[in-house]
């Protein structure tokens, strides 16, 4: 159930994100609006003008009556109706350009909030011109000349801390926080049962050995692990053919297994610890996010405090996190980070299983 879960998620996620410069593709929203100028003045017909440009002006005919202007924004053939009372350019010339006219919009849409965020530049803009003694005409040549200036966006780039990262890091970064919860909650009921005392009993009259019983279990749980790594690896490779299907992918996929390692032994361990299977899944939930959320995979490590990041380190999901950065900067740069943080990885996995074996024993021999 989780790795289907997971990997719809997968699939909806990469969907969102095909394309990959995202300030190149934005525009903004444009409102169809419709109007009804009552002054029919410089002003009035500088706005109309300006806003036609930035939206669309509905050509037909609207009459303005509230079931006519009601009717049209329930049926989204405007999004706004534009109503400039008589004496709105000397409203404006006097300052009172807020209450100079009414706007009708369809509540709470992004178009009718651009809309009316453009009106009330445009008129803001507009009254300050006017306001420093400039005539109608120059006024609303500034504004104009204002209102089409374009400010310039660029992302800093700030070396290896750069919080911009591949979608193929995005994907496997999760796993993080997927693969605890996964192996936890999958793997523990499974052992749970060789622990209950009946089952164990019965082995234990028999002649098998106490260490093969554990080597089969761990053995089986390897294969679970290693079975749902390949499944998600298939996955990636199907939907990020071009990064997964890479250097970079295979070395995300090592570091895939490695965690594999760790999570499949929380399970191990867990399943030593309690034979309660209610409690199961809020174990699972409680190690997976608290780890996500202070090693660097819900928040990234440069946001995160000094003292945070030095509990991080006892943690192996840190690790984890460690080698996904660096082998999307680069493998071949960050190469000897990468290994040592599967190396902690492989230490956290055997320290883990060392202490469910004792546990295990302990349960035994009392």
């Amino acid at each position: 159930m989780y790795v289907c879960i997971f990997i719809g998620i997968m699939s909806a996620f990469v969907k969102s994100n095909k394309t990959t410069n995202e300030a190149e593709k934005y525009v903004s929203s444009k409102a169809s609006f419709a109007v009804c100028d009552n002054d029919n003045s410089e002003l009035s017909r500088a706005l109309v003008e300006y806003l036609s440009e930035e939206h669309e002006l509905y050509e037909e005919e609207i009459k303005d009556e509230t079931e006519s202007i009601q009717d049209n924004l329930y049926n989204r053939n405007i999004h706004a109706f534009l109503r400039i009372p008589a004496g709105f350019e000397e409203n404006v010339k006097n300052g009172n350009y807020v209450d100079s006219l009414e706007v009708i919009t369809i509540p709470g849409t992004s178009t009718s909030k651009v809309f009316e965020s453009d009106v009330d530049s445009y008129l803001g803009n507009l009254s300050i011109f006017l306001s420093e003694g400039y005539s109608v005409e120059d006024a609303v040549k500034c504004t104009n000349e204002i209102m089409k200036v374009e400010i310039a966006v660029t992302l800093p780039d700030v070396g290896n801390d750069s919080n911009v990262r591949s979608v193929s890091y995005s994907l496997f970064n999760y796993l993080g926080w997927i693969f605890v919860v996964m192996m936890i909650v999958g793997i523990t009921p499974v052992l749970q049962v060789f622990g209950r005392k009946e089952l164990r009993d019965r082995i234990e009259c028999s002649s098998y050995k106490f260490s093969n019983v554990n080597k089969e279990l761990i053995l089986g749980v390897a294969i679970t692990g290693f079975g749902i790594c390949i499944a998600i690896f298939g996955v990636t490779a199907a939907l990020l053919k071009n990064e997964v299907l890479t250097e970079k992918g295979l070395w995300f996929g090592i570091n895939m297994v490695t965690y594999m390692m760790v999570a499949v032994s929380l399970a191990f361990l867990v399943s030593k610890l309690t034979n309660n299977e209610q409690i199961v899944s809020m174990i699972a939930n409680i190690v997976s996010l608290g780890m996500s959320f202070i090693c660097g995979i819900f928040v990234p490590m440069e946001f995160l405090g000094e003292n945070v990041k030095k509990v991080a380190h006892l943690l192996p999901a840190f690790w984890y996190n460690k080698a996904c950065v660096g082998i999307d900067q680069g493998a071949g740069a960050h190469l000897t980070e990468i290994l040592s943080s599967m190396g902690i990885q492989i230490l956290f996995a055997i320290v883990i299983l060392i202490a469910g074996v004792i546990i295990a024993r302990k349960k035994r021999s009392a």
